[in-house]
């Protein structure tokens, strides 16, 4: 499995099991992500890759003195 969605398991790992993650065609809690990743689903895997992207251009923002600054 790619390094970066165990990365994403790990962090999933760290929240309570039955916390809603996601809203999709359904509602997901940790435990179902979790689930849906390690068999590799595509939901799992473009949510993964999709929060991935996401923290990456947050991180990139919060560098260059994004106008936010994560308040």
């Amino acid at each position: 499995m790619n390094p970066d969605v165990l990365l994403i398991l790990d962090i999933l790992k760290e929240f309570d099991s039955s916390a809603v993650v996601a809203r999709m065609d359904k509602t997901y809690t940790v435990a179902d992500m979790i689930q849906e990743i390690e068999q590799g689903t595509e939901t799992g895997l473009v949510w993964a890759s999709d929060v991935l992207r996401i923290s990456r251009g947050y991180l990139a923002r919060q560098a260059q003195g994004g106008a936010d600054n994560g308040r």
